[in-house]
């Protein structure tokens, strides 16, 4: 069975379109989607209705193959491109909890419970890098009261406390010096709730600013944002109060129309959108901005005018022989992309992906990035300036 269809736009002429396509066997699975952006990506199963096989258009069709034990949990993930990208391997425990992670070349990550089956600790081991330490504490209502990070005789934590409600009130670190290990107050302190659970008030910052929202009684959308140097609440000591508008003469669909800025009128700024909710325009005495788009979605122009900013941009996109957009993918000089639809350059960047359409290099700067088998960025290095940076992620 196939089912395709043609997207059109209202108000085009009727003639421009462009075709997704998706295919299903017997089972009603799906086998393969066809789209501007992506090409093909086909699907095979095994027996247990299981995903077997996936393969995309990167850089001519590079397959994705998964296996899983008898109780249908995945136990690798393996490529066909020669072995650029990593394969995958996972452990389970009795409960069906991942017990560890490897990722060839990468590392393996081991993963312990407590007697709840709470993640209580995850020790990440990678190549070349050593290893870190994870550990989580929970309250006795299942809430993360800490996180523990750990990376040889290095200790830090990250503490979080809780309202009877279950809604967060504090958040601390002994990251910040001084601070116990236990604190949980010098990030986010007093933090209140409306009825309805939105933020009322919070204290932020070592030497804590006070933000207070206000709301609309009947639709709860924030109305007003007023930040403090201080927890005082003297008008002298305001250097947030903005007033947010979702009418501004119209109707009210959610959309922010109008932000005044009671500091600073100048950056008081009026919002425009199309009939598809898109921004088209964002007007302040101080500054504008305008922005365009083609029926497709795709960003077609930019201008702008004051705020540091005065210039334009504008973006062209192939078409179709309907003169739709054929693939939706930047067209000006210096972009390009592989079959996938990844950008392999643009902007003065150059950037390869693996098999799994993740970023590996950004070559301006001579970044590279490696993943785990979760898709993770956890190793990283960094080249500027002929200096190298490794950090974990």
């Amino acid at each position: 069975m196939q089912i395709s269809y043609r997207q059109r736009v209202r108000h085009n002429s009727g003639t421009a379109h462009q075709d997704r396509t998706l295919a299903y066997d017997g089972f009603g699975r799906l086998t393969s989607q066809t789209t501007p952006e992506a090409g093909t990506i086909t699907y095979t199963y095994n027996s247990d209705d299981l995903v077997w096989t996936v393969q995309n258009q990167k850089p001519t069709g590079n397959t994705a193959t998964f296996t899983y034990n008898n109780r249908h949990l995945a136990t690798g993930i393996s490529y066909n491109d020669g072995g650029t990208t990593p394969s995958v391997s996972y452990a389970y425990d009795e409960y069906g909890s991942r017990t560890s992670m490897t990722t060839t070349g990468v590392g393996t990550t081991t993963y312990s419970y407590n007697a709840y089956h709470q993640l209580q600790s995850e020790t990440i081991n990678m190549t070349g890098l050593g290893g870190t330490t994870l550990g989580y504490l929970y309250n006795q209502a299942g809430e993360l009261t800490r996180v523990s990070y750990t990376m040889g005789g290095w200790v830090r934590n990250v503490n979080y406390s809780y309202n009877y409600a279950g809604s967060l009130t504090g958040t601390g670190t002994d990251l910040i010096g001084g601070a116990s290990s236990t604190n949980s107050t010098n990030v986010i302190n007093s933090l209140a709730y409306r009825g309805f659970g939105g933020v009322k008030s919070i204290n932020f910052g070592v030497n804590p600013r006070l933000m207070q929202i206000s709301y609309d009684a009947r639709r709860q959308q924030m109305t007003n944002m007023l930040i403090r140097r201080t927890s005082n609440t003297g008008a002298d000591n305001v250097v947030v109060n903005s007033d947010y508008d979702y009418y501004n003469g119209g109707a009210n669909n959610g959309r922010i129309q109008k932000i005044t800025d009671n500091i600073d009128t100048a950056y008081t700024t009026t919002y425009g959108y199309d009939a598809y909710n898109r921004l088209t325009t964002a007007t302040s005495t101080a500054y504008t901005r305008s922005y365009s788009h083609d029926n497709w979605g795709n960003l077609t122009g930019v201008t702008a005018s004051g705020g540091g900013e005065t210039g334009s941009y504008s973006s062209s996109y192939a078409t179709n022989a309907s003169g739709a957009p054929s693939t939706n993918r930047i067209n000006n000089t210096g972009f390009a992309y592989d079959n996938a639809g990844n950008m392999t350059s643009g902007s003065g960047w150059n950037y390869t992906y693996d098999a799994a359409n993740r970023l590996t290099a950004a070559e301006a700067v001579g970044n590279t990035y490696g993943y785990d088998g979760d898709g993770v960025n956890d190793k990283r290095k960094l080249t500027h300036l002929g200096k190298l940076k490794l950090s974990t992620m």
